[in-house]
């Protein structure tokens, strides 16, 4: 009889996510933190991962896009609060952008530092904005190439094209 009221008990406690625990008492630069990893580290580019990890540090649903950005490192700045809202710059240095087609070199336009804008609800701080592409990182960026390539057998040359300009983009940064 113990062992099943124990059971009961254990099946009706709520159970929450370890990014949902964390989010609770995170400062904003803490969320905007764990948002820059997840994301450098290939989280948005699949539904089921955005879910798990992305999804509770943001007020916004996923759409899918076709354009990331490829990051060498990222740098998140000091919070600016006014109440319930916050704005977290980061700096990203970025390597170039790509629609899985072509590779392009970074913008002048692009904005960094990036400013994330977030809000508190409810005593936890997510990321409101702006939406932007993934900023991915250049190694995770070309595995998930290479995952394409394994893929789309017919593209493989011109994906090839496209890491070769991730790789050489990423030796002119570090001149």
């Amino acid at each position: 009889m113990f062992l099943n009221l124990a059971f009961l008990l254990i099946l009706l406690t709520p159970v929450y996510s370890s990014a949902q625990l964390d989010n609770d008492s995170s400062t904003p630069e803490e969320v905007v933190q764990k948002f820059c990893q997840l994301d450098a580290d290939g989280m948005r580019l699949r539904g089921d991962t955005w879910r798990q990890s992305i999804l509770p540090l943001v007020t916004w649903v996923e759409e899918a896009g076709d354009v990331i950005f490829i990051i060498d490192r990222f740098k998140v700045g000091k919070a600016k609060v006014n109440g319930d809202k916050a704005t977290v710059p980061v700096d990203y240095v970025t390597i170039g952008s790509t629609n899985f087609i072509q590779f392009s070199n970074p913008s002048p336009k692009w904005l960094n530092p990036y400013p994330y804008q977030l809000v508190k609800k409810k005593g936890v701080w997510k990321i409101d904005g702006p939406i932007s592409a993934p900023h991915v990182h250049f190694k995770i960026a070309i595995d998930s190439l290479r995952t394409l390539q394994k893929a789309e057998s017919a593209r493989k040359a011109a994906l090839e094209a496209i890491i070769q300009q991730i790789n050489n983009a990423k030796k002119q940064l570090h001149k």
